[in-house]
This record gives C-alpha cells, sequence and structure tokens, in this order.
C-alpha cells in the first residue's frame, strides 16, 4: 500500500515543527553525501548557510528542535542547490511554508547582501529606516553624507528601496537575508541607540525590562516557548494588524544563558535570593 503524502497545511504548529526538523535531517544528509568526511562537509555547510556547526551537530542527533530561521536558511542553500524539477511534493511545500512565513511577506531575497547588511553600519540603519515607512533623500544625506546616497543608490539597483516621487523612497520587493551575527548587532543597536532611559519613568511612552534566574530544564523549554509565542504574536501584529502612523516602532526580544560559568550547588542558589 502507497504511504500517503504528508499535507503540511494539515500539521498542527508543533506537529510541522517536528516535520520540518525531521526533514531538515534528511536533507542535511543529502547535502552532506557528496563529502568522505562529513565533518569537513558539515564545515561548509554553515559557512554556506550561515547556521552553526554545533547548531547543525545538535539538529541531525535529535537534540534540539531548530527555529523557523535556521529552517529557512537551510533550505534557501538547499533549494539552491538542487533543480526545480527534481523537488519533491514535500519540498515543493516547504518552499511554500518558508516562503509564507518570511520576514517580508511577498518579499524575494538577495543572498549576496548578506554581509553588506552584516558588516556595513550605514547600510544596516538605511534598511531599517526604510522598513518603517517612507525616508528622504534630505534624510539620508543630513544623517549619513554622500556615503549615504552610494548606499541608497545601490538599494535602488537591487530593489531594496524604490523611488517613489523625487528624493522620496520606500521599500522594494528585495529583502537581504540576515545572518546570526547581524541579529544580534541590530538588536544591541536597536537598544543602544535607540531606547531613551530618561522616558522609561513616563507611562505610554516605551518600556524595558529584565528577568534572570536559576531554572531547570524544563523550565528553560517552558520559558522558550513563552518567548516564541510573544514573538509569533508581535510578529502577526506587526504585519496584519497594525495601523501605520509615524511612529517608527522597534521592539527587540533575546533569551540565553549567562555565559560566565559559575559552578553552585543547589544550597548556593538558595544564598543568592
Amino acid at each position: 500500500m502507497q504511504e500517503q503524502m504528508t499535507n503540511i497545511n494539515d500539521l498542527s504548529k508543533k506537529e510541522l515543527k517536528l516535520f520540518l526538523r525531521d526533514q531538515m535531517i534528511v536533507d542535511i544528509d543529502v547535502v552532506l553525501a557528496p563529502y568522505r568526511n562529513k565533518d569537513i562537509g558539515m564545515r561548509i555547510l554553515a559557512n554556506k548557510t550561515g547556521i552553526s556547526e554545533k547548531t547543525l551537530k545538535r539538529v541531525t542527533d535529535h537534540t534540539t528542535t531548530p527555529h523557523q530561521s535556521t529552517i529557512e536558511r537551510f533550505y534557501r542553500h538547499f533549494f539552491e542547490m538542487i533543480e526545480d524539477n527534481s523537488s519533491t511534493e514535500v519540498h515543493k511545500q516547504i518552499k511554500q511554508e518558508i516562503l509564507r512565513n518570511s520576514a517580508s511577506p511577498g518579499a524575494t531575497y538577495n543572498h549576496s547582501l548578506e554581509e553588506t547588511l552584516e558588516e556595513n553600519k550605514v547600510f544596516r540603519e538605511i534598511f531599517l529606516y526604510s522598513r518603517t515607512g517612507k525616508i528622504t533623500k534630505r534624510f539620508v544625506k543630513e544623517e549619513f553624507g554622500k556615503y549615504g546616497i552610494e548606499i541608497v543608490t545601490l538599494m535602488l539597483a537591487e530593489n531594496i528601496l524604490i523611488e517613489e516621487d523625487r528624493g522620496i523612497y520606500s521599500e522594494g520587493a528585495m529583502s537581504v537575508p540576515k545572518t546570526l551575527k547581524a541579529i544580534k548587532t541590530i538588536v544591541e543597536e536597536l537598544v543602544s541607540e535607540n531606547l531613551d532611559p530618561e522616558m522609561l519613568s513616563e507611562v505610554g511612552n516605551n518600556k524595558a525590562f529584565y528577568y534572570l534566574e536559576g531554572v531547570s530544564d524544563d523550565s528553560k523549554q517552558d520559558l522558550l516557548k513563552i518567548v516564541d509565542d510573544y514573538q509569533v504574536h508581535i510578529r502577526d501584529y506587526m504585519f496584519n494588524k497594525a495601523e501605520l502612523g509615524p511612529h517608527r516602532v522597534f521592539i527587540v526580544g533575546a533569551m540565553d544563558e549567562l555565559k560566565r560559568k559559575v559552578n553552585t550547588t543547589p544550597k548556593d542558589i538558595q544564598t543568592l535570593h
């Protein structure tokens, strides 16, 4: 009896995550098949996708479930490797799912500008401003000088920006994939350069908060799930419900473990409170 084809549209959110993880494991093996030394192949794959070797190995070892952005980065590389006529029905569904969940719905992607976004601060700032509304040539020249105009010219040529009227630019159809390093840099710069500490004492202007705690493995996973749900809720509101207006707002989120390793016992942890 022929096995029934999985339709990812019929899967729940949790089932879809597990399905994409399992399929990604299969397809990583496909990518690594030509390499006699799998470690070298994994290193090359990490360099080409921007996904760390550690994460790729944890995915293939079934010790982690990759984030949506990780899956997207892998499959953009994977689909560049294979011919359209050799794509299976499952891969066609995955491609549609990735396009549907892209950060800019309907956008196409230019991978050659990934490093530019990561390394060039002026490019990064103009790109981010253009994603919150129209920008003008006058603004760019005042803030970034002649070099800013050169960046705008590049963005116009790549369809990252379009010129609606003389000297007035808005978001184009081309988006730029963001490396993990670029995401971290963007988060840091948005907070350090834009968060107004004086306004934090007033209601209705801005918001900042943080929490720290020593937690169990299960609680850490629960917190990551809460953060994931928060991200989905904010993204849905931004793209589908928010009314356009003059306020160029930013929202950032991050969760990780403190990197300075401290050897503690349960007794030690209790004394920290």
